[in-house]
């Protein structure tokens, strides 16, 4: 008798226990289902700086129909995770949202107020023609990365390490996978083994003063051209230290392909980026506790000394290589000739000219107004309309968002290089924390993306790191 009550509370128990695990397992299999939607997204992400990619879906962007998608996936997950809408902040992760959203969002939403004072106090037939058509989809694409940094990053605190570890594994794949098409270029450009049609400038060009060039071509992979590409191939040499644990399979596999495509793209901005994110590898180095310091030395001493030994045995040979880098030199910094610098300072003049008040200089001409320059300002040729951004974040955000903007933006940056720098000494996360920071900072001076998938997709990552850098302390705790 006592046996068979046992039995029965047994068996009532595990049937109770396998109705729990089934909605569990129910729960689950909803996170698979928001997961892999948000595997393909990232996977996606570096294919956005395809022309032949954004057309696929028409006159709306493919990047913004999957931002679209992914932004209603998490909103859905987060009130059904939590029975409440966004905005309902973790305790964690309050203080870095709150930065984000009152750094970047705020401005965002003074300078819509700031464009509608626009459209009824400017008489301009140019303005309203901005007004009623780039403005409202830019707000749109505010509004669809606003949902997903709400919804998700509240999320980030609840979701285990290696869920988080397989997103960040998920972009490094899509890097991957855009360096593997770089080779491929390599090769056709080379040896001429058969690609597909890319419409891409992958030739070289602005090369001044006769320069004698040993390449004349220039690697892009499936990016419209080298300054879209590589910004991700530095973002794959920098996740690849948060992919692999070995040394050595991080060189071969992540650091090594990702140099090599950076060095064949001969673009200026991607040698200054590249640089000036190994300057802040060496400050991590010597300002913390680390073993290699002097293997970093050696190996720096070394590849300098090899730089200087082609140099002394065939000088010509070493012009010739970097010619497509040198040779463009000549016209940098002649406003009159250089686009990208006419764009970078006349932007600080048309501010001037086109706020009438206080109010529109402090908050800008409008989100997406460099429209509006594009319709109505040309080039020292009088000729070429100038372009619908300066591709420099800081500047596109100081005429559209206006000097509050461009302050705060500046704020948002600082904070997170502080962030993690002054957690340097905690590992890993920190520190790869620091230098995508920096590498965002410098890649916004080329690439004005402060409206694409991979500018958010690096602040989620940072995200990411805050919370493993918790989920670290807790561990040890």
């Amino acid at each position: 008798m006592k046996k068979c009550m046992y039995y029965h509370f047994f068996r009532y128990n595990r049937d109770r226990f396998i109705m729990r695990g089934s909605f569990i397992m129910k729960t689950s299999s909803f996170d698979k289902w928001i997961d892999w939607i948000f595997y393909l997204y990232i996977f996606l992400i570096p294919f956005s700086v395809s022309e032949d990619f954004r057309a696929l879906t028409g006159p709306i962007p493919t990047s913004v129909l999957l931002t679209l998608i992914i932004s209603i996936a998490f909103m859905a997950y987060y009130i059904r995770t939590t029975s409440k809408l966004p905005l309902v902040f973790n305790q964690q992760l309050d203080k870095n949202l709150l930065i984000v959203l009152v750094c970047f969002f705020l401005p965002v939403m003074l300078a819509t107020l700031s464009a509608v004072y626009n459209y009824f106090a400017i008489d301009s037939y140019f303005y309203s023609q901005y007004f009623k058509g780039d403005f409202p989809a830019r707000i749109i694409n505010f509004g669809l990365f606003f949902v997903l940094i709400i919804s998700l990053v509240p999320l980030i605190q609840k979701m285990n390490a290696e869920r988080l570890h397989k997103y960040i594994l998920t972009y490094w794949i899509g890097v991957s996978f855009l360096l593997l098409i770089g080779f491929w270029q390599l090769l056709h450009l080379t040896i001429g083994v058969p690609m597909f049609d890319m419409q891409t400038r992958s030739y070289v060009h602005s090369v001044g003063g006769g320069a004698k060039l040993f390449f004349d071509f220039r690697l892009t992979s499936f990016a419209s051209e080298p300054s879209y590409m590589v910004p991700f191939v530095i973002d794959g040499l920098l996740i690849g230290a948060l992919v692999f644990s070995s040394l050595k399979k991080y060189v071969l596999w992540s650091f090594l392909p990702a140099l090599f495509i950076l060095l064949f793209s001969f673009s200026l901005g991607g040698y200054l980026n590249f640089f000036l994110v190994f300057c802040g590898f060496l400050l991590l180095i010597f300002t913390t506790h680390n073993p290699f310091k002097k293997k970093v030395l050696y190996a720096l001493a070394g590849l300098v000394g090899l730089i200087v030994l082609v140099g002394l045995v065939n000088m010509n040979l070493l012009l010739e290589f970097v010619g497509p880098v040198i040779g463009r030199l000549d016209t940098v910094f002649d406003m009159q000739e250089h686009e990208r610098l006419f764009l970078l300072l006349m932007p600080f003049v048309w501010i001037i000219h086109h706020a009438q008040t206080l109010f529109q200089m402090m908050f800008g001409m409008g989100p997406g107004s460099f429209k509006y320059l594009n319709i109505t300002q040309y080039f020292p040729d009088d000729i070429h309309k100038v372009y619908v951004t300066s591709n420099n974040v800081y500047i596109d955000v100081l005429y559209e968002h206006g000097m509050v903007g461009f302050i705060l933006s500046l704020v948002l940056i600082g904070y997170f290089l502080w962030y993690f720098f002054k957690r340097r000494n905690e590992g890993k996360y920190a520190q790869m924390g620091f230098l995508i920071t920096l590498h965002l900072s410098i890649t916004s001076l080329y690439r004005a993306d402060f409206t694409s998938p991979r500018f958010w997709m690096l602040f989620i990552i940072l995200f990411i790191l805050i919370h493993l850098l918790s989920l670290k302390k807790q561990e040890k705790a």
